[in-house]
């Protein structure tokens, strides 16, 4: 597949703030399960650019088996989401 064989979106998204009563992995356990409905495939914790982040790939079967993928970030208290959407051109 070639770079310019996908058509697709980049969405960066505020999500509620992290309480300071709950700790980094039981935020991102709520958050892979609420912010995205559709069952996950995989996931994986990282830091980026120095901050917390969780990569979650997610299947959603009733749209013909598209994979999406978001990255959550915190940054203090603050949490945001990165999601990436893609299908293939025709």
């Amino acid at each position: 597949m070639k770079a310019g064989d996908l058509n697709g979106s980049v969405v960066v998204s505020p999500l509620r703030d992290k309480p300071v009563n709950i700790g980094l992995d039981a935020w991102f356990s709520k958050v892979e399960r609420t912010a995205n409905l559709n069952p996950r495939s995989s996931e994986h914790r990282f830091e980026l650019n120095g901050k917390a982040a969780l990569r979650v790939r997610y299947l959603n079967s009733a749209a013909g088996g598209t994979e999406m993928e978001a990255v959550y970030v915190v940054a203090g208290s603050r949490s945001f989401s990165i999601e990436f959407r893609g299908r293939s051109a025709p």
